[in-house]
């Protein structure tokens, strides 16, 4: 007797976790619940007489519910510390024109400064996920509004080393 596999594979699809997150609580529930609580509801020859079967729908759902969040998160927090990683080497790398521009945000304590669009150290550091364009709208003659990151602002106040003069 052979399995075809690409059935079986196929056939899980209809096993969405809005399905297996209830299987999971009622058999965790029926099998990890005290005797005398399974008794008050009546279950007890139920549950004695097809505990391997409602340990197995508990194996089988948690095992998909698990496999589902590694497949829909893990890349997603791969990515998002791989990004963190990145950023903080760079930010250990910076010229001093960068140095200068992002001590003018940390020492102000502002999270807003106005530079032209043709500055290529602010394009840069937005480029690089430091800063970002605040409007489309220039509020002064030339200038632009641009905000410093979260990440940024909390990183280089907590590290000043990096941004100190040399």
């Amino acid at each position: 007797m052979s399995v075809n596999w690409s059935a079986l594979l196929e056939s899980t699809k209809i096993l969405t976790p809005k399905l297996m997150l209830p299987v999971c609580i009622l058999s965790a529930f029926l099998l990890f619940s005290p005797a005398h609580l399974i008794a008050a509801i009546g279950l007890s020859q139920f549950v004695a007489g097809n505990r391997a079967w409602i340990g197995l729908s508990f194996l089988a759902s948690a095992s998909l519910l698990i496999s589902h969040c590694a497949r829909t998160y893990l890349p997603r927090g791969i990515k998002v510390l791989n990004l963190a990683r990145k950023r903080r080497f760079r930010a250990r790398a910076l010229s001093e024109d960068e140095k200068q521009l992002i001590r003018g945000y940390i020492n102000n304590n502002t999270r807003t400064l106005y530079y032209t669009l043709d500055d290529g150290v602010v394009s840069g550091l937005v480029r690089e996920g430091f800063l970002e364009r605040a409007t489309s709208v220039s509020n002064r003659e030339t200038a632009f509004a641009f905000n410093i990151t979260d990440w940024a602002y909390e990183y280089f106040t907590d590290h000043r080393e990096l941004i100190q003069k040399r």
